[in-house]
């Protein structure tokens, strides 16, 4: 099965804008606060209730301890508005215990939680058994810094295709993103990750992070289109 295709977005205008796109998972982030800004409570539920046939997931801030007030009362009311995917950041190893006692306070049962790993604070690889055992059902590398460089760019492809089967065998999601531009995309697909995330690509000129673009979200999507039927017609 080919990467499924992750796309952020901001507010309901984007929602409009993308509505008609063939998108498997609208990924809901405030873009001005990198890397992981929360879009807010409100926010969020107008673009869900815009975007009703559509696998959503939610960014959920960049609290380096997520294990506080805010954060809980925010990811409660996300899962009650049937969000399918909630990206959580782990900044820092130490973080973990917290980690583990939001997850058992919140004890999702209809949203996923997806840990978020960062290619350039090299937490990659050796955590993935810790994250799976306290309630992580998927994880996922993107960038803090949003300079240009990509995924690719920081990680060689080893590492990313180690991180992808270790994941498939904790029995995780996996996914990756983090400034990741077209000519990246034969040699990502490749790794096999289930969700590929984008939000520079699919805006205008393919680098400005504030200003998304129908012409170039499409363009993507037409790119994983196109994959999927290759993939189709090698399996008929």
């Amino acid at each position: 099965m080919n990467p499924r295709f992750l796309a952020s977005i901001k507010n309901a205008s984007e929602a409009k804008l993308i509505k008609d796109i063939q998108i498997d998972i609208v990924d809901i982030k405030n873009i001005d606060d990198e890397p992981m800004g929360f879009a807010g409570l409100q926010n969020i539920l107008s673009i869900k209730n815009i975007l009703q046939n559509h696998k959503i997931s939610v960014t959920m801030g960049n609290d380096f301890n997520p294990n506080n007030e805010s954060m809980i009362s925010n990811a409660l009311n996300v899962e009650k508005f049937g969000i399918d995917y909630m990206k959580i950041a782990l900044f820092s190893e130490e973080e973990l215990k917290n980690h583990k006692s939001l997850l058992e306070i919140l004890d999702l049962q209809h949203c996923r939680p997806i840990c978020v790993l960062f290619a350039d604070n090299h937490m990659v690889i050796n955590n993935l058994k810790k994250i799976a055992d306290i309630g992580y059902k998927g994880v996922m590398i993107d960038t803090i810094n949003k300079n240009g460089l990509s995924i690719i760019d920081i990680l060689p492809t080893e590492i990313l295709n180690d991180f992808i089967k270790r994941a498939k065998f904790l029995n995780m999601t996996s996914g990756l993103a983090g400034s990741i531009r077209l000519p990246d995309m034969d040699k990502i697909i490749k790794l096999n990750p289930d969700f590929i995330g984008f939000r520079g690509q699919l805006c205008k000129d393919g680098k400005d992070r504030k200003k998304l673009s129908l012409d170039e979200t499409t363009k993507v999507s037409n790119y994983f289109n196109k994959s999927s039927d290759e993939e189709n017609l090698k399996e008929a």
